[in-house]
């Protein structure tokens, strides 16, 4: 063999390589964008819910408004309610915007990965904390319409009462931050698997660990409740 015919072999060597790393890395970030859009669909949905309970506890205040019209105390809370969810509904509505425009602005997934763990990041504990409360806040009035006697509600048990508010309360936050935790492990993962370092299974495990930790406590504070609401 030649040089003339060595470089030729080097040249369609070259070429051949040219043509398949590209497609590789297109099929490689289609791949991710799909995992990216499913790790997201448990965050919308826990923004979409949010949304329906804000609308629905708006509706369930103004029932109580006009069951209870002659108890001026529960009136009173009733309409706090209604700005406080209000609020709510106008920060989980700008959320659901910011995430739309996000995910809409897919040109480089890298970008689009990290911009989806700010938002992450920015919910904080904010998020989880407001969930927490709106569920709290739909239970009682709920409570408040089936129970409702005259004009009047009766608590005949407010240990009991305080102490299943406490571990609902602290159940849905849980979830929610162990949700959120969970989306930011996943897109941290997806940032890690583009740069075609599968060798580190870090975030993997860190993953399984945070979801093994939120199931046993989630399952000691549904055991406890169902314990304390029992006895």
């Amino acid at each position: 063999m030649n040089n003339k015919d060595i470089i030729s072999t080097w040249d369609k060597a070259g070429q051949h390589f040219e043509n398949i790393n590209p497609v590789n890395r297109v099929d490689i970030e289609k791949s991710i964008l799909k995992k990216a859009k499913r790790s997201s669909i448990g965050l919308k949905m826990s923004l979409y819910t949010n949304v329906v309970i804000q609308f629905a506890i708006i509706g369930l205040s103004i029932v109580n408004i006009s069951l209870y019209n002659s108890n001026t105390l529960i009136t009173v809370i009733s309409i706090s309610f209604i700005p406080f969810m209000i609020a709510i509904l106008f920060y989980g509505i700008n959320k659901i915007k910011t995430l739309g425009l996000i995910e809409r602005n897919d040109s480089n997934i890298i970008n689009t990965l990290n911009k989806k763990i700010s938002f992450c990041r920015s919910m904080g504990l904010v998020w989880p904390l407001l969930t927490a409360v709106s569920y709290e806040i739909l239970v009682i009035l709920i409570n408040m319409i089936v129970d409702f006697d005259n004009g009047s509600y009766i608590i005949h048990n407010w240990n009991r009462f305080i102490l299943i508010s406490l571990v609902l309360f602290i159940v849905i936050f849980l979830v929610n931050m162990f949700g959120n935790l969970s989306y930011i492990t996943a897109f941290k993962l997806q940032i890690r698997e583009l740069s075609e370092d599968y060798s580190d299974e870090r975030f993997r495990r860190m993953k399984k660990i945070i979801v093994f930790i939120a199931v046993i406590i989630l399952s000691a504070f549904l055991i406890y409740g169902i314990y304390i609401a029992v006895r």
